[in-house]
């Protein structure tokens, strides 16, 4: 009965769109009405079976048109932060104006991108998390990330030294960043409604 519910309300509220409506301000419309996330999407999938609905792809034909987009604008910083702070390293920059620019660049590479590229992958869709909780989080979850790199590194022959570190955590950083940005462009390939 309540499944019923949920359907007939997303029917009203595509019914509103004659154009078609994206699934984001659906889900939004939806939710200030009392409905959850979780039944908007099931409800979303019902009606697809039915036929009653069809999801749109938008998203980019292939990862590289998407890589391009400005929906990837958190990739690129992450990936421009990581390449300025290894070159900085192995520049091994010690003049007054430049230093500045490593010490700056050294923080946001192990205080927030190890974790900032974890909450990406793991929270990947928009909705999930307010701009506050991912910051929150990604501070956090860095806080946690560099030290347990650091553990696997003692155990190895490089040990606990300046490039071997920054090498772990730029390959880290990098990993989750690019899986993150895989996952999201599967996601919104199933995104909008009509």
């Amino acid at each position: 009965m309540a499944e019923k519910k949920v359907e007939k309300a997303v029917l009203s509220a595509v019914s509103k769109h004659p154009e078609g409506a994206l699934f984001k301000e659906l889900l939004n419309e939806l939710r200030t009405r009392g409905y959850s996330v979780r039944e908007v999407i099931k409800a979303v999938e019902r009606l697809e079976e039915k036929g009653l609905v069809y999801l749109e792809d938008t998203a980019p034909n292939s990862v590289r048109d998407f890589l391009l987009s400005p929906r990837t604008m958190g990739f690129w910083l992450t990936t421009a932060v990581v390449a300025l702070t290894l070159l900085a390293i192995g520049l091994n920059i010690s003049s007054q104006p430049e230093v500045v620019l490593r010490y700056v660049f050294g923080s946001l590479f192990v205080l927030f991108i190890p974790g900032y590229a974890l909450i990406q992958l793991l929270y990947y869709r928009r909705e999930d998390l307010s701009d506050l909780e991912r910051l929150a989080l990604s501070l956090g979850l860095s806080l946690a990330l560099v030290p347990l790199v650091g553990l696997i590194l003692n155990y190895t022959p490089f040990g606990i030294r300046l490039i071997p570190v920054a090498l772990s955590l730029a390959l880290l950083s990098m990993t989750l960043i690019t899986l993150a940005i895989i996952r999201r462009y599967r996601y919104l390939k199933k995104v909008h409604l009509r």
